[in-house]
């Protein structure tokens, strides 16, 4: 269902030492993106709902825009999530508001392991959702894979979060096409 509104056959894993400064920042980390960007931006998040559906196996697919109270849009999300891995209130929360997925969970007191990071790199294009598409300046996008386990190692969620908004200089810094790395993007099988 994800390969309906991103090619991740367009993403190439990249290492840590491979994010430009600035992205560095947003992406590296155990912590959720809401609370990374309200701390360094001093600002109230939000998300827009570009497409969500639960499926037959009650996992919730969702493709969604962080975005702070002025409309700036920081990050598009590609999200699954395993709602029988929740406590029913929360799923329901998932599913009507327009809060983030972090902000939910530390409103209900659940910690979860962010597990099997890896950082991508991949062109616009990649998102086939044409009005996020073209909303989207930059002709690169950085990001991150992880997974969000319980305490006891159940999946909560499969997130792919690539940054869609950065200050000039930190833009500056991405690198040619040429730099990119030639080896393609293996899937990730869940």
């Amino acid at each position: 269902m994800l390969n309906q509104y991103i090619d991740l056959s367009l993403t190439k894993h990249i290492t840590q030492s491979q994010l430009p400064t600035g992205y560095s920042t947003l992406l590296d980390h155990d912590d959720y993106m809401t609370l990374r960007i309200s701390q360094l931006k001093n600002c109230t998040l939000s998300i827009t709902k570009m497409f969500q559906e639960v499926s037959p196996d009650n996992i919730l697919h969702r493709c969604v825009i962080l975005n702070d109270d002025n409309g700036t849009a920081y990050i598009a999300a590609f999200i699954e999530i395993y709602l029988e891995n929740l406590p029913l209130d929360v799923r329901e929360t998932l599913i009507h508001s327009n809060k983030p997925l972090g902000k939910i969970l530390i409103e209900r007191n659940i910690h979860p392991k962010f597990s099997n990071r890896k950082y991508l790199l991949t062109k616009r294009e990649c998102i086939l959702v044409p009005y996020l598409r073209d909303c989207i300046k930059m002709n690169h996008l950085y990001g991150r894979f992880h997974s969000l386990l319980t305490a006891s190692g159940e999946k909560i969620a499969d997130v792919h979060e690539f940054v869609t908004h950065m200050e000039r200089d930190a833009v500056n810094q991405v690198p040619s096409v040429r730099s990119m790395p030639t080896e393609r993007k293996q899937e990730v099988v869940t």
